[in-house]
């Protein structure tokens, strides 16, 4: 083997495990997904309504999933786990006047199962 071959062939390794510590890297790194909430009121009479469940999706990159959880008493906790206090407080007024809500921010998908209790498709 002559220089320009083995210089050929060095390159050519060098590219490869480039590749695949890229591949490595990529697949590690955290989907940054879109949340939003979607309340399902239940009417009370009297023009009052309880916030009986709520349909979330999560958005990025072409990548949706969608679950609903049932409302235990809990969403401001649960969501206090990924935004402020406050503003988990006004995120769960905001549901329970019957109005869609895109939370502030990105998060991992692992971030945003469970709130509320029970959850699925």
């Amino acid at each position: 083997m002559n220089d320009a071959e083995r210089s050929t062939d060095d390159f050519f390794v060098a590219m490869m495990i480039s590749m695949l510590y890229f591949g490595w890297y990529a697949s590690r790194m955290a989907i940054a997904y879109k949340l939003t909430a979607t309340p399902f009121l239940l009417s009370e009479g009297d023009g009052k309504a309880h916030l009986e469940t709520v349909t979330f999706v999560a958005e990025a990159d072409g990548d949706t999933h969608k679950w609903w959880s049932v409302n235990l008493g809990s969403y401001e906790s649960d969501f206090g786990g990924i935004v402020h206090s406050s503003a988990a407080k006004e995120i769960v007024r905001r549901l329970r006047d019957g109005e869609t809500v895109v939370f502030p921010g990105r998060y991992e998908l692992n971030q945003l199962t469970g709130f509320g209790g029970r959850w699925g498709d």
